[in-house]
């Protein structure tokens, strides 16, 4: 009889202890609760204030060589012309540039222009402009009229300025509008644009640039 109540007490014990472990992790979960909590959120705030639609560009069917520059590119920030500066330096940006448009082909280029950079749509947009056996030019202009939230950032010699994508497709790059454009670029591309083409880009160029603070408000927000 003594052995079984010994046997009895013991089993109590050890059924007793499992109880009580779990008593225990669930107070020290009770504690960490809060702390994990406030990491989850810090974690998940962080990681929503630093994303870039950049993270989800596909580079699939671009070249190694043109990705590395590429990212070199926008990493830069800003269009260079071929002097900048009071001392008039020519910047490696300037060559990066240049070097991206002479070895680039079409297909790249085609990507690149949905590339979330102001700066690469730029040279992406220009690289398909200058391409004489590209037929699609003014869907090109039309599509880049119509990405009314990207800005180019452009460095002269006497300081810097932003435009919409389009100005600097149509002013910078196509000279249609027939402004002033950088002193870099001396000669412009075969647009091969109809009467037509030419009014439609220019009546529609005339509408975005009278809403251009109201963009240039939406694009601020943008930016992070």
């Amino acid at each position: 009889m003594a052995l079984l109540n010994t046997l009895g007490s013991t089993h109590k014990t050890v059924s007793s202890q499992p109880v009580k472990l779990k008593k225990l992790l669930n107070k020290e979960f009770k504690i960490f609760l809060p702390i994990l909590t406030i990491l989850i959120i810090g974690v998940l705030y962080f990681l929503s204030y630093s994303y870039s639609p950049k993270w989800n560009f596909n580079w699939k069917g671009i070249r190694p060589e043109i990705k590395d520059s590429i990212k070199s590119l926008d990493e830069y920030g800003e269009i260079t012309s071929n002097a900048v500066g009071y001392s008039g330096r020519t910047p490696n940006q300037w060559h990066r540039q240049h070097w991206i448009l002479k070895n680039a082909n079409k297909e790249e280029f085609l990507k690149l222009i949905e590339y979330p950079s102001g700066t690469v749509k730029a040279i992406a947009y220009e690289g398909l402009l200058r391409d004489e056996k590209f037929d699609h030019k003014f869907d090109l202009i039309t599509k880049s009229l119509n990405d009314t939230l990207t800005f180019v950032h452009y460095s002269f010699s006497y300081g810097g300025t932003a435009f919409m994508l389009s100005d600097y497709v149509i002013n910078f790059i196509g000279n249609i509008n027939n402004e002033l454009p950088p002193s870099n670029i001396k000669d412009y591309p075969k647009l091969n644009l109809s009467k037509k083409q030419l009014a439609s880009v220019n009546n529609t160029f005339r509408m975005r640039k009278e809403k251009l603070d109201y963009y240039k408000k939406e694009y601020l927000k943008t930016i992070k």
